[in-house]
């Protein structure tokens, strides 16, 4: 079992007007995934200097209706000192 610890989940969805051009060349996808890793990673490296935190990234191409719905989600854990900050 995983120990209890804080985390977050962020969710970058790609707006409707650019779903399509995503499922035509699918690999922009994966490009989405670092662009998220990336800026979570700055973002959290700006705010607590020295603190790391556990990503976790996947790509969802679908929505309730299994339609093209393309999402990157990031989920992970923040250290101790990102949690009392």
């Amino acid at each position: 079992m995983l120990a209890p610890v804080p985390h977050r989940q962020y969710v970058f969805t790609v707006p409707k007007l650019l779903r399509p051009a995503f499922g035509r060349h699918r690999a922009w996808l994966g490009e989405l995934c670092r662009i998220a890793a990336r800026l979570l990673a700055d973002a959290y490296a700006e705010a607590l200097p020295g603190a790391r935190s556990g990503l976790i990234l996947f790509v969802q191409t679908f929505g309730d209706l299994a339609n093209f719905n393309p999402d990157a989600n990031r989920g992970g854990q923040p250290t101790d000192s990102e949690t009392s900050a």
